[in-house]
């Protein structure tokens, strides 16, 4: 949809409207983790951007809510322009306030990134041309999506705007750390003939109960970079390859279907 389709008819719309209204640490929240968490695993496929990007580049922070994340990147690795956009008119005038005055900023490596804060429905943002963004990011946005259709139309268009000729868009997806998010990420990476890298980041193992996320980039040049080793992303990725889950090694049997009763309830005589 365009953003003049994010109308009330929305139940997108209607939902978030309800929660920066009623929880205002929302209009403030880093779903997920903040910018700093994430920057090290981002920066091998950002840095070498900044070289070779045009006069002016576009970061595009696709349903950002109350997040800093593409502001911080823009600003961290001198892009000139940021376009942050969420599907509530509340929020984006709560993030026009907040950016003002680096709404008009000029273009350097010291100054703060052009901020422009606008409406629209993360599923469709004609808005924005093909290949326009040398940097498009989605933190927890698909995850507040539902169902697939919903899921892959956005990581579409992200990829979409991030599709520049000069092959060195990228987009950036931090989301939960689940078996079907990488089976998406997988399938439109194939659908749009781009290379995707996906990293674990958190305190641990997720089946040890630790805190993790996905940090997964996308892009035609993302498999050409050269980054270290991480064991626990081997080590998870394996397990989802393998068994088709984050936390369990083996596939679910029927031994672990989950019942009401039984064999240790008898026959339900009670004498």
């Amino acid at each position: 949809m365009a953003p003049a389709a994010a109308n009330e008819e929305s139940p997108y719309l209607r939902h978030w409207s309800r929660v920066y209204a009623e929880d205002p640490s929302a209009r403030t929240r880093e779903w997920h983790c903040a910018f700093d968490d994430a920057v090290d695993v981002l920066r091998p496929y950002v840095a070498p951007i900044v070289a070779s990007s045009p006069s002016r580049s576009l970061v595009v922070d696709v349903g950002c809510g109350g997040s800093s994340i593409g502001y911080d990147l823009a600003k961290a690795f001198a892009f000139t322009d940021v376009l942050m956009t969420d599907i509530d008119p509340g929020i984006v005038e709560i993030l026009r306030e907040r950016y003002a005055s680096s709404s008009s900023s000029s273009s350097s490596a010291a100054a703060a990134p052009a901020t422009r804060c606008e409406v629209a429905d993360a599923r469709s943002m004609p808005t924005v041309p093909t290949g326009a963004a040398v940097v498009v990011l989605d933190k927890g946005t698909v995850d507040a999506l539902h169902g697939d259709d919903d899921k892959l139309a956005t990581l579409r268009e992200c990829v979409r705007m991030a599709n520049r000729p000069d092959g060195v868009g990228v987009v950036a997806s931090i989301s939960f750390p689940a078996a079907d998010r990488l089976r998406l990420l997988e399938r439109v990476a194939r659908e749009t003939r781009v290379g995707l890298r996906v990293r674990v980041v958190g305190d641990g193992d997720p089946a040890r109960g630790r805190r993790a996320v996905f940090v997964a980039v996308l892009g035609k040049r993302v498999e050409r970079v050269e980054t270290p080793r991480c064991e626990l992303s081997e080590t998870v990725l394996a397990r989802i390859r393998r068994s088709g889950s984050v936390v369990e090694d083996e596939p679910a049997g029927e031994e672990d279907a989950l019942t009401l009763f039984d064999d240790s309830d008898g026959d339900g005589d009670d004498s």
